[in-house]
């Protein structure tokens, strides 16, 4: 008896565009996140161009090495609101742009943000 298709969840092609811009931002190369993972980089090569899937365990582990959710990696955060669209539009637009830098960069954004902040609570707390 033939075995029944697969039935696929999650966009191949979406998937590996996610994992392309993880590792990225990670700022990792193919190579890196093989070996970080114990796979080949053909394997990872085959992923971001959306010619292979992932087992739970490789999300599991990508999510681990790419300091992602597996939300994120399966792009199932994006049906939530994001949290910035409060904010305002422009402040939103702004921390997307911001999510796009290199974790290095963001955490160097991110320190400047409170310095500014603890100096602007230290004055208004004087007042």
């Amino acid at each position: 008896m033939p075995k029944p298709a697969k039935t696929v969840v999650v966009s191949t092609k979406s998937l590996g565009e996610r994992v392309r811009a993880l590792r990225k931002a990670q700022e990792m190369t193919q190579a890196d996140l093989a070996a970080a993972i114990g796979t080949q980089p053909t394997n990872i090569s085959a992923l971001e161009h959306g010619n292979r899937g992932l087992t739970i365990h490789q999300v599991v582990k990508l999510a681990k090495v790419l300091k992602a959710s597996t939300d994120e990696i399966l792009g199932l955060d994006q049906a939530r609101p994001k949290r910035g669209r409060r904010l305002g539009e422009p402040l939103a637009k702004r921390l997307e742009r911001m999510g796009e830098l290199p974790r290095s960069r963001q955490r160097a954004l991110l320190d400047l943000v409170d310095a500014y902040l603890d100096k602007h609570s230290e004055q208004n707390g004087r007042g």
